[in-house]
């Protein structure tokens, strides 16, 4: 019986384990965040679920998509690592990448701009996207910005679409 009920633990816990950050993602945060030069900020989803609650209260469809935006918002981390003040290399920039790949994160958008290089990457199914890696590689340092959550490709096109002018 007790073997019974750890198997049926067990099965419950699965998705909560693979929900949420990506292995990779959180080896590179831990092995950099606390670095001196290093910048590390957090911002919880009960952030977002505010912003969220703001916007449900207005008649504006483009507040109401950016609300349902940020309600699918678990957290987000911003991490940036100077190349030369911290021991971040290039070979391990490229690793996460590597590591992404593996965990079947799939590369949405690639931006080469000047001496920056912009890489998106996210899981998703069918109409929704989750867990964006967002990587912004440039000669001085690598900010590495990951959206946990879930967002809806078609609040991303309307406002995609709707707002051309938008940088």
């Amino acid at each position: 019986m007790k073997r019974l009920a750890t198997l049926v633990l067990m099965a419950l816990m699965l998705p909560l384990i693979t929900l949420g950050q990506s292995q990779a993602v959180e080896d590179f945060q831990n092995k950099y965040k606390d670095d001196r030069d290093a910048s590390f900020v957090t911002i919880q989803g009960s952030l977002f679920n505010f912003v969220a609650s703001i916007a449900d209260v207005d008649d504006d469809p483009d507040a109401q998509a950016i609300g349902r935006i940020a309600d699918g918002i678990d957290a987000m981390q911003v991490l940036s690592v100077p190349y030369f003040e911290a021991d971040v290399s290039k070979a391990d920039v490229s690793n996460l990448k590597s590591s992404l790949k593996k965990e079947k994160y799939e590369s949405l958008m690639s931006v080469k701009d000047g001496k920056e290089f912009v890489d998106v990457m996210a899981k998703g199914s069918g109409s929704k996207l989750s867990d964006i890696i967002i990587m912004v590689d440039n000669r001085e340092q690598f900010t590495l910005i990951s959206l946990d959550g879930s967002l809806s490709m078609e609040d991303l096109s309307y406002l995609s679409k709707n707002h051309k002018d938008w940088h």
